[in-house]
This record gives structure tokens, sequence and C-alpha cells, in this order.
């Protein structure tokens, strides 16, 4: 019996390391694997540390161009970051919105002081200030996306929308627009502003309800103030008394506004609408109201050569 299990002996002793490689081995891969997915684990919570606040916007504002989905895209914008909101309706070439981003570039603008008292210093607002535009003419939208992309590039917070602002959400209507780009500034719904009816052009263009993106997109970012400047081209008799009827127009939710009234566009919009007008219709919604701003700065229409990605 000793002589046979002597010679089985080194077979065992096989079997008993071949067993102990492998439990050693899965010990070994075990622990690797845990390793990893520390590793990984701490990658992204680095990752999330680092990016999170700085490019949680860029997140939404890539997919900010459908303003009905606002309301989901504005959970992911950090207060933090929007902590003071300029509303451009009506931004043609882009050119107020980069005064309030690049103000150097246009000395003895009137709308400037307002900037600095609403937004603060421009690195300020650089850090804090979120920029969201409106504009119903398709022939600028190529140069508004150029503008969008120079400015987040540089870590600024602006969004263009080929959108109509109305009182009205995704309804088709007709933009009529001059067909000599440099004499295009009266594009909207009407075409009493066209020089050249016999030649202008039309475009099919979806309406954004402002009321709609307003408390869907502006209100949860919870912002210190919110500036408006409107200038639609005589959607402003239809879209006012909207804003006011939904109370819009109180301190609270937008802070102060620019407006300018088309008073060629009143017969064919068939209002009586005016700015004192306005301020009564804006004290009977049961709160403060918001500043109507006495400043129409529409210096620099053709905008500088300066390119914004410069």
């Amino acid at each position: 019996m000793m002589c046979v299990t002597r010679q089985k002996w080194p077979r065992y002793l096989t079997i008993i390391l071949i067993i102990l490689c492998v439990f050693f081995v899965n010990i070994f891969v075990k622990g690797n694997i845990k390793n990893e997915a520390l590793e990984q684990e701490s990658f992204l919570k680095q990752r999330q540390d680092r990016h999170g606040h700085s490019n949680s916007f860029f997140i939404v504002a890539d997919n900010l161009h459908t303003p009905e989905n606002a309301v989901d895209q504005a959970k992911g914008v950090h207060e933090e970051e929007c902590r003071y909101v300029y509303l451009d309706l009506g931004s043609n070439k882009g050119v107020q919105i980069r005064k309030l981003f690049e103000p150097a570039l246009y000395p003895g603008a009137e709308i400037l002081p307002y900037f600095d008292k609403i937004f603060g210093n421009v690195d300020h607002r650089r850090k804090y200030a979120c920029a969201f535009g409106f504009e119903a003419n398709p022939r600028h939208f190529s140069r508004l996306k150029y503008i969008e992309n120079a400015y987040r590039r540089k870590g600024f917070r602006v969004t263009f929308y080929n959108n109509a602002v109305s009182n009205e959400q995704n309804k088709n209507v007709t933009i009529y627009s001059e067909t000599n780009f440099d004499l295009d500034w009266g594009a909207g719904i009407l075409d009493v502003a066209i020089h050249d009816k016999e030649n202008m052009t039309r475009y099919e263009v979806p309406t954004v309800d402002i009321v709609k993106f307003i408390n869907k997109e502006i209100k949860p970012l919870n912002p210190k103030a919110v500036f408006v400047k409107m200038d639609i081209e005589g959607s402003e008799y239809t879209v006012l008394p909207h804003m006011v009827k939904n109370k819009v127009l109180c301190k609270n939710v937008l802070s102060s506004m620019v407006v300018e009234m088309h008073g060629w566009a009143k017969k064919q919009m068939k209002s009586k609408l005016d700015l004192k007008t306005l301020r009564q219709m804006m004290r009977k919604q049961m709160c403060a109201p918001t500043e109507i701003v006495p400043v129409d700065d529409e210096s620099y229409k053709d905008d500088v050569e300066v390119d914004p990605d410069a």
C-alpha cells in the first residue's frame, strides 16, 4: 500500500498544484476586475467634477433648437451658470448679442450701460449670462449659427432659434423678406415694410409661443435677472397682450424689457396698442410690472468686421 501511495504521490502533487494555481489566478482576476471598476468609477467622477458645471449648458444647448422640449432641457442647466438671461426677440444679424459679450467692439452703443447695470461687467456676464435669440428670417440663420458656434467655443452661452415669436406654438407662418439682403431689416409676418413687393421672398417658418418658452425654459433657471429685447416687426401687437394675459410681464419673471412698437403695423394688425396702453395693461397683472427701458439701440446694423471666432 505504501508503495502504491509513493508511486501516486507525484500525480496527487500535480493535481494539488493545479488546484492552487486555479485558485490564485481566480483571486488575481477578480482583484483586477474590482480595481478596474474602481478606477473607472474614479475617472467618471473626476470627469463629472471637471465638466459637470462648465459643459452642462452645452449638452442642453445642442438640443435647444426645439423649444417645445425646453422643460426637459432646462433641468440639465445648472442655475449657477445662468444667473442672468438675455432674451433677444428679433435677433436679425445677431448684433445685440454680440454687444452683450463683446462690448468693446461697439463703442457708444446705447444699450451697453444697461447691459453693465443688469448683467455686470463683461467678464462677469461672459461667465454667468445666457443668451437666447429668436429670428424668423431664415436668411440670417447661417450667420447666427456661426456666431453661436464661435461663442460656444469661447465658453459664451448663446443659442439662436429660427422661429417666429408668436402667441401660438408650432404653427407655420409666412415670413416676407426683401430680395436685397442689404435692405432686409423688416422681415416678418407682414409685407408692409418690404420695399420691393413684386420680388420679395417668402418663407414658411414655425412659430414659438414665447409665453410657453419663458415658462418652460427661462423660469426653471431661476435667474437673478432677465432682460428682454423685442423687435418683431408688428407681431408685438399680438404677442404683448398674450404675455400680459399670462402674467409674464412681471418683474419677478422678466426684470426689464426694451420693446419697439412698429406704428406702421397697427392698422394691419387691427390694434390700438401703444406703450402707454401697455403699461396700463401690465398694472392689471397683480404683480410688480416688468420695467420698460426707454432705449432703442439700432446702432451697428451691419455689424463690425471683426470675426466672432477671432
